[in-house]
């Protein structure tokens, strides 16, 4: 019995550890299915949370709809879910879109064309949209910029307004032509007459060449009929002429040089030949003709279209003009060859007439200057620099235009260099810095520039004494002299000697060869230097050697003030009563350049 007994308990335990083992495997797959369960279900709480959020945005931006810009303003359905009292507004340049927003029905069209010039106010591509003068049309009606939106709306179901931008003026002028000048030229070219000879300025290696042009080449651009009646400018690379021939015979042939391969290449032109005008160019691609005898139309040519347009005319006969780009804007006309000195402008960004001026010309000044090349400088003012004729016994001047307050300066220091320009307009050579290339005698060639920073004109002759074509002219000598005026400048530097802006300006009036960058001076030289142009220009404004004691006790007082004016300096303050017997004919021979050691005066 015992044994039966043992062998039966056995048996169910077996059983019901199996079942145990069953309901615990049962239990945890539960768990985990209730487990997976709760994380499908965070997952969904979570991605209600994100489409809740998305609605939220998504109304906040109906209730703001003012913020958003369409990018597919084609879109139908976007434009059908806008709230009622919206329209969206689609502003086109050239049937090509530039703009596209929706905006209250109520919302003046004033403040839609400020969002338009906030929106694009730094980028060059839309630099005439902002800066031109421009209409804004519907149905080719100019738009009034103090009416709402709801005024232009035809039918109340209407969603979008579609707007064209007419842009009026010289579109691609560029938004800084003095920067995007020296960035991208290379090569500068000048010509010479009777033969044609061409010589190319290399930038990089300030060093010039006669360049040779194939005969085939000159054949058949004709570029062999140029003469003096032929006005020149520099482009991009690219040297323009217009006219020719001889004074019974002028031609009206239009060419384009190809500094870097040599290339020439002729364009009949329908505009008519002229003679004593001048050239200009205006990048990104315009080539102003203007001036001449007895012609008062104006052209320019398109580089990249190839053609010619007429301009409004002058109103008078600008002879040897020149020309000049102020602000990115203005195009100023100058010619003082006639009865009077006559000035004109034009805005070129709305395509304007001819705006004369008339300068205020002190009398005291011997403004005889005829035959000139046009600077910029700075405190918005010009610098034309240039003679009364054209032969080696001319007059050398230098005199200053200031635009803003429409007077002109004569400068102190009498010029000695030949400056005869064939071009009229100083060419951008770097930030500071204009050049230009005067005729001179055979076998030497000249650079003038000038440091609008410092009033400095820097001269470099090139010589070559070989007769071999394409050669390298070498440079044979190179000077500089400060450029100093008007009165007031004068009389600050003579009250402040010692102030760093004349440390750095006066020092820059001596003459150095081949030792432009004199900035290691000691302190003790740079005074005694600026004392010796004081004692100079001292000496010619009072005289007298009393005058002149008295002047510099003043002077000396205002120093030790720190520029505090003293009651004794009567005599700086009616410097202007002296400008008769400071500009007198006796005073014009007088210069003031300072000679280097080893370099002969001027």
């Amino acid at each position: 019995m015992g044994v039966c007994e043992s062998s039966i308990n056995k048996k169910p335990s077996k059983k019901i550890t199996d079942e145990n083992n069953v309901n615990k495997q049962k239990k945890q797959i539960k768990r985990k299915i209730s487990t997976e369960n709760k994380q499908n279900k965070g997952q969904e709480k979570e991605e209600k949370k994100i489409q809740n959020k998305k609605k939220v945005i998504s109304t906040k931006n109906s209730n703001n709809i003012k913020n958003i810009t369409s990018n597919n303003p084609n879109n139908n359905k976007e434009d059908a879910d806008l709230n009622k009292n919206y329209i969206r507004i689609i502003i086109y340049d050239n049937n090509t879109e530039i703009f596209s927003r929706p905006y209250d029905k109520e919302t003046q069209f004033s403040k839609i064309f400020e969002d338009i010039k906030n929106r694009y106010l730094n980028e060059e591509q839309y630099y005439d949209l902002i800066h031109n003068k421009s209409y804004y049309k519907i149905e080719n009606k100019i738009i009034d910029e103090s009416k709402a939106i709801i005024n232009y709306v035809k039918q109340k179901e209407d969603r979008r307004i579609s707007v064209n931008v007419d842009i009026k003026g010289l579109r691609d002028i560029s938004n800084n032509i003095d920067k995007y000048i020296y960035d991208h030229i290379k090569y500068y070219g000048k010509i010479s007459f009777s033969p044609f000879q061409l010589y190319i300025y290399k930038k990089e290696d300030n060093s010039f060449h006669k360049s040779l042009i194939q005969e085939e080449e000159i054949n058949n651009s004709q570029i062999n009929e140029v003469s003096m009646n032929t006005s020149y400018c520099n482009g991009i690379n690219k040297l323009y002429l217009f006219s020719g021939g001889e004074n019974e015979n002028l031609i009206n042939l239009f060419w384009i040089i190809d500094l870097k391969n040599l290339k020439i290449k002729k364009i009949e032109s329908t505009i008519p030949s002229r003679k004593h005008h001048s050239l200009i160019y205006i990048p990104k691609k315009y080539v102003f003709i203007i001036g001449g005898n007895n012609d008062k139309t104006v052209y320019y040519f398109d580089t990249y279209e190839q053609q010619f347009f007429s301009y409004p005319d002058l109103d008078d006969d600008y002879i040897e003009p020149g020309l000049i780009m102020v602000n990115n804007t203005y195009l100023y006309v100058f010619s003082n060859i006639g009865k009077n000195f006559l000035i004109s402008k034009t805005n070129l960004r709305d395509e304007s007439k001819w705006e004369k001026i008339i300068p205020t010309i002190p009398k005291e000044i011997n403004f005889t200057i005829k035959y000139f090349g046009v600077c910029k400088s700075n405190n918005n003012s010009l610098i034309f620099i240039g003679e009364n004729d054209i032969n080696e016994n001319s007059e050398k001047y230098i005199f200053e235009y200031n635009y803003d307050k429409n007077e002109i300066y004569q400068s102190l220091s009498k010029n000695h260099s030949d400056y005869d320009f064939p071009e009229k307009t100083f060419i951008p050579f770097n930030e500071e810095s204009y050049v230009l290339f005067p005729n001179a005698p055979k076998r030497a060639l000249k650079k003038v520039s000038y440091n609008k920073k410092y009033k400095i004109i820097h001269v470099v002759d090139f010589e070559n004494d070989n007769e071999s074509q394409n050669s390298q002219y070498k440079i044979s000598g190179q000077y500089e002299h400060k450029v100093i005026f008007p009165f007031d400048e004068i009389v600050n530097e003579l009250n402040n000697p010692l102030s760093n802006n004349n440390n750095d300006n006066l020092n820059k009036g001596s003459l150095e060869k081949n030792n432009l960058n004199n900035d290691e001076k000691s302190s003790k030289s740079i005074i005694n230097e600026n004392q010796k142009i004081i004692e100079e220009v001292t000496n010619l404004l009072f005289g007298e050697d009393n005058e002149k004691k008295k002047y510099e006790k003043n002077s000396n007082r205002k120093n030790k003030t720190n520029g505090v004016n003293s009651k004794g300096n009567s005599k700086v303050e009616n410097l202007t009563e002296r400008n008769n017997k400071f500009f007198s004919p006796e005073n014009n021979d007088k210069n003031f350049y300072k000679e280097s050691k080893n370099n002969k005066k001027l």
